[in-house]
């Protein structure tokens, strides 16, 4: 399982894969495929957590157009999914989930309280 499965469009996110049977490897590395293509990418394994983790590239590392990335709007960017496979021997390569991009910009924030019994209904 792949977590969190958002990542901003710079890259720098921090995603975990957590599962069963996962092990430290000196051949251990991420495929993250979409229709832009493969890439390969390191894994890091926190011997604590017994996860792997790998940090989220930039999407414009990743897309490799940079005619094409102008044409792509916020909406459209979140429907692209990037499937990440990981492999501890390359040879056999396990799916771990999937991760979208995103360019999130706070245009405002509010600081707003409700009653501690107000429902849905009464908050819209």
């Amino acid at each position: 399982m792949l977590e969190p499965q958002l990542s901003h469009i710079r890259g720098g996110t921090v995603l975990t894969i957590r599962g069963e049977g996962l092990f430290d490897s000196v051949s251990k590395k991420a495929k993250i495929v979409s229709k832009f293509g493969d890439r390969l990418t390191d894994l890091q394994w926190d011997r604590n957590e017994k996860v792997f983790q790998l940090t989220s590239m930039p999407f414009y590392w990743i897309a490799n157009d940079d005619e094409l990335i102008k044409t792509i709007s916020p909406s459209d960017l979140l429907d692209l999914k990037f499937e990440v496979s990981i492999t501890m021997n390359y040879i056999h390569w396990e799916p771990a989930g999937f991760y979208r991009y995103c360019d999130l910009k706070i245009m405002r924030m509010t600081y707003a309280t409700f009653p501690d019994k107000s429902t849905l209904e009464d908050v819209i």
